[in-house]
């Protein structure tokens, strides 16, 4: 939402049928500028024609947490119906075909990357991001 009220062009693709329409309505109630589509990433990203490659490929998945205080209901519900898939290595590798510059992963802390070549980090309490820079 961050990116698109800053003027980026944001679409945003979702696997789960549930998660993709609160998603719409979320995007709807904002009044963001975002594309929603429901599709799987991995084939949504090898299916973008060349033209229409994107900049950066930010990948936000959903991951448990391991410490032992519970989130909100809001969010083990979201959690219960993203279910990990475990395909972390080939959206990475489809995000990295398609990215002009870079693709950006959110991880929690305490994981380790999905690459080991992460070109740098940025690290809170909470959340990771691994940037994945592509070269020149």
């Amino acid at each position: 939402m961050v990116l698109a009220h800053l003027g980026c062009t944001v679409i945003a693709v979702e696997r789960v049928p549930a998660l993709c329409a609160l998603l719409q309505l979320a995007v709807d109630d904002l009044g963001a500028e975002i594309e929603v589509v429901k599709a799987e990433s991995t084939s949504w990203l090898a299916d973008i024609s060349s033209e229409k490659f994107p900049d950066v490929v930010y990948l936000d998945p959903m991951f448990s947490d391991p410490g032992r205080s519970q989130v909100k209901k809001e969010m083990q519900a979201c959690r219960a119906l993203a279910r990990e898939t475990g395909d972390g290595a080939a959206l990475l590798a489809a995000a990295r075909r398609v990215a002009k510059d870079r693709v950006v992963v959110k991880r929690h802390p305490h994981n380790d990357p999905i690459a080991a070549d992460v070109s740098h980090s940025v690290t809170s309490d909470r959340v990771r991001f691994d940037v994945y820079v592509k070269a020149p």
